[in-house]
């Protein structure tokens, strides 16, 4: 006769080991996802830019610097993350971009990058474009009360 031993084992092993396998796994994965940071709570109400000064990466330093110089025209405090003086924000980017450890070379390429409230903004693009469209708004809005303000029905009175 078989105990119960016996036929608890197959080739990858008894169905204990596998669900404590299975259970570790699980628990390791809980375990890593508190230890991420939470950027939409510590970056509440902030703009945060990661960019580079190297001059090297002439391409991507031009973007940089286009993007730094249209946020102080349109006078936005924002918070720039240089990755060229301070190594740490490129794991940071990374992390926050969830890339693999082969993968993370890729920072550079895709800067600068907008984040806002702690949230994915967009690259130089998509930012140049959002800027345009708000100051369009804007323009506008301050045609219409320039308006209200001249309107000919109130000269009627006087």
């Amino acid at each position: 006769m078989e105990t119960c031993d016996e036929t608890l084992l197959t080739r990858q092993g008894s169905v204990r080991g596998r669900k404590l396998h299975v259970f570790n796994t699980v628990r390791m994965m809980r375990i890593r996802s508190q230890w991420q940071r939470d950027y939409t709570r510590e970056e509440m109400n902030k703009v945060v830019v990661y960019i580079t000064t190297c001059g090297i990466l002439r391409r991507v330093w031009e973007r940089c610097r286009d993007t730094v110089e249209l946020l102080k025209a349109h006078k936005i405090k924002a918070e720039f993350r240089d990755l060229n003086i301070h190594p740490s924000y490129v794991e940071e980017l990374a992390d926050r971009m969830r890339l693999d450890k082969e993968d993370r070379e890729l920072v550079y390429d895709s800067l600068p990058m907008v984040y806002v409230n702690g949230k994915y903004f967009g690259v130089r693009s998509s930012f140049f474009e959002c800027i345009l469209i708000c100051s369009e708004q804007i323009k506008a809005n301050f045609a219409l009360n320039e308006m209200e303000l001249i309107n000919p029905s109130t000269l009627k009175g006087i």
